[in-house]
């Protein structure tokens, strides 16, 4: 697979599975609590693999909308449209 990535989500288990190559996973590794990568044989990331998803995306979405809403603050008072 060179084209787009494959999202898949299974609910039953809060799972992402983020696919990147047709590539046959041979062995994963856990880079931080609930982040799988699996590599190939030849060591090429062909999978992501996100656990406890749905908190995850909830957490990142969180901390996404909190910068997006301090870079707007900071615009609008570098702007002079907000008093300080």
């Amino acid at each position: 697979m060179r084209g787009k990535p494959v999202i898949k989500y299974n609910p039953d288990a809060d799972a992402l599975v983020i696919t990147l190559s047709n590539e046959a996973p041979d062995y994963g590794e856990e880079v931080s609590p609930n982040i799988i990568l699996h590599y190939s044989s030849s060591g090429r990331l062909v999978e992501i693999e996100i656990l406890d998803a749905s908190e995850f995306l909830s957490n990142v979405l969180r901390e996404t909308l909190k910068t997006m809403h301090l870079k707007l603050t900071l615009r609008t008072i570098g702007e002079g449209k907000v008093s300080t």
